[in-house]
């Protein structure tokens, strides 16, 4: 026997999901993937639909349902989500769905998930996870190979269905914080969610009409700066969300205004959060800028690591001195011996396909001496990748050698797989770059490779065949298939979005 659930029933699962999508869609956008907008519509009544608005104008749409089924005498709840967002990016428009379905038991268990992610002109990325214990059993299909891996669970671990299930049996008091451990999906990763009651208040609907509602604030661990805020009717209904980012918020809605065709797109996520610093003259000359960094509302050492190219001070009223210093390959140092992930096959560092070895060997010719095989391999795959876009997929290593299509993470891959091919460890970095035309930092991702004992930067989007001193670096992955999904690298960077201001004290050339 199926029966549907309660509109409403989802909301922590919904704003989980917004919150993957919104960085994956900033830093590592996914293509446009094909759905069935007008089957989703033939659904019932019951189904919940949202409306996604940025700053006031609609971006997309969320469509969820949960469905009971009595399997052995066992009541089995599944929930399907499939989000879509459409917005700009530096100019172009980027598609992005996002299609979860999961499985849980009456006590909020977790049994199965599936994702779909589906990346033209590269192929599908599909997840599949199903829980032994509190073993969960990963395997993600990229480029039509497979990859699996083992996460252990937390034994006290409940789904954010389950939590939405318990709220509206049992509702918070203001002033009372429940907290769970759930999994995210998106990101193959555990979360803690909290959640707070606070008072009533008044908010305006996507009617336009102004209504005072009940209201909850939900934290979790992936993200805790960024805060969610639950509207919902005496009866437990959501009715609205708004997240604390780039005006983020969602409106319950029929079936009917969640698809209608989105208007021409004014807000432009690579544009309108781009760190603003002003001029830089002969930005990428540099060799040593010292920024004054003032952060507002978190801990700039958790987003900026302190490394040979890179030094954060705390300095007064709050502010701190951010010094880079430019790096360029061939500068010995005394860095501990990479560890051997950093050489290894992956996912998406997928170093036994045919055309990464063709590339590799392609980029090194008969140099033999590593420093100048990663000089080259910066302006080989710079030149290889004829298709400059910002619609791309995080594709893996082998579907960008033979795409020659991207943008920087696109690039950055590719040529950590082409040195890994020729024994350079290497990694790829997240961060802030300088962009002339914006006068300002916009987020990035480039390449280091381990030469004459340090990690040394190489930017393939770019290559200018030296170091400089407006690449400023939040963090690095090796991309190892045991490690959580690429888009994790790039949290840091969410905490700097509109809470920023970096200024320009001293450049040296």
């Amino acid at each position: 026997m199926t029966s549907i659930e309660p509109v409403g029933e989802r909301r922590l699962a919904l704003a989980l999901q917004f919150l993957v999508m919104i960085v994956g869609t900033l830093f590592a956008p996914l293509a446009s993937t094909q759905a069935d907008d007008k089957a989703a519509a033939t659904t019932g009544d019951t189904d919940d639909w949202q409306i996604i608005q940025m700053s006031g104008q609609k971006v997309g749409y969320a469509h969820a349902t949960t469905q009971t089924e009595v399997r052995d005498g066992k009541t089995i709840y599944i929930t399907e989500i499939v989000t879509r967002l459409t917005i700009k990016r530096f100019g172009g428009q980027l598609i992005s769905v996002v299609n979860q379905r999961t499985e849980e038991d009456s006590d909020g268990h977790l049994l199965s998930f599936y994702l779909l992610q589906d990346n033209p002109p590269t192929s599908k990325t599909e997840s599949r996870g199903r829980v032994n214990g509190n073993v969960l059993t990963l395997e993600t299909t990229s480029s039509g190979k497979p990859f699996t891996r083992e996460i252990k669970l937390p034994d006290e671990l409940k789904s954010s269905v389950w939590f939405d299930r318990q709220l509206k049996d049992n509702p918070m008091k203001v002033g009372e914080t429940r907290s769970f451990k759930t999994f995210e999906p998106g990101l193959a990763k555990v979360t803690e969610v909290t959640i707070k009651q606070i008072e009533p208040g008044e908010t305006k609907l996507l009617s336009g009409k102004v209504a005072k509602l009940q209201r909850s604030e939900m934290r979790q661990s992936i993200l805790p700066l960024i805060v969610t805020t639950a509207y919902t009717d005496d009866a437990g209904e959501m009715l609205k969300s708004s997240i604390g980012l780039l005006g983020m918020e969602t409106f319950t809605c029929t079936p009917e205004e969640a698809l209608k065709e989105i208007e021409s797109a004014h807000l432009d996520l690579g544009v309108d959060t781009i760190i603003k610093t002003g001029v830089i003259d002969r930005a990428f000359e540099s060799r040593k800028i010292t920024y004054r960094l003032e952060p507002t509302d978190y801990e700039p050492q958790a987003v900026f690591p302190n490394s040979a190219t890179q030094q954060l001070v705390a300095g007064d009223k709050g502010a701190f001195q951010l010094v880079i210093t430019a790096m360029d390959a061939g500068t010995e140092g005394t860095e501990p011996d990479p560890e051997p992930k950093y050489l290894s096959s992956s996912r998406f560092i997928d170093l036994d396909d045919t055309e990464i070895i063709k590339l590799a060997d392609e980029m090194a010719g008969t140099e033999t001496d590593p420093v100048q095989i990663a000089l080259a391999g910066e302006k080989f795959v710079h030149g290889h990748l004829q298709l400059k876009n910002f619609s791309s997929a995080m594709a893996t290593a082998s579907e960008v050698a033979r795409s020659g299509a991207g943008d920087c993470t696109e690039h950055g891959i590719l040529l950590a797989a082409l040195l890994r091919v020729k024994k350079i460890p290497s990694r790829v970095v997240t961060g802030l770059v300088y962009a002339n035309s914006l006068k300002g930092f916009g987020g990035h991702m480039w390449t280091e490779a381990y030469l004459k004992g340090r990690w040394v930067p190489l930017d393939a989007t770019l290559a200018y065949g030296h170091g400089d001193a407006v690449h400023l670096k939040t963090g690095d992955s090796a991309l190892e298939d045991s490690s959580a999904l690429p888009v994790e690298s790039f949290l840091p960077l969410i905490h700097t979005i509109g809470r920023t201001k970096l200024t320009v004290e001293k450049v040296e050339y």
